[in-house]
């Protein structure tokens, strides 16, 4: 559950371009992280659920992240 929300959050803010450039590079080095984890995993090892369960949460630390900038940009902008 949490992870469809942080990804629904994630494109949320990608759809809007409320990510700054800063959070877009770290998106695609976490995108890019996942797959090369993912295929170094499959290869050398029998794919198991705990193997990838190790890298989900860069995803929903990335949806932290991003949602935290976009209420942070925000209430300053508010404040102009």
């Amino acid at each position: 559950v949490t992870l469809a929300i942080s990804i629904l959050i994630i494109g949320l803010l990608v759809l809007r371009k409320e990510l700054s450039s800063k959070l877009l590079l770290l998106l695609l080095f976490f995108i890019i992280a996942y797959f090369f984890h993912a295929a170094i995993t499959g290869v050398l090892a029998n794919v198991y659920d705990r193997l990838q369960g190790r890298v989900v949460p860069l995803i929903q630390l990335f949806a932290l992240l991003a949602s935290a900038e976009y209420w942070i940009t925000r209430k300053e902008n508010a404040k102009v």
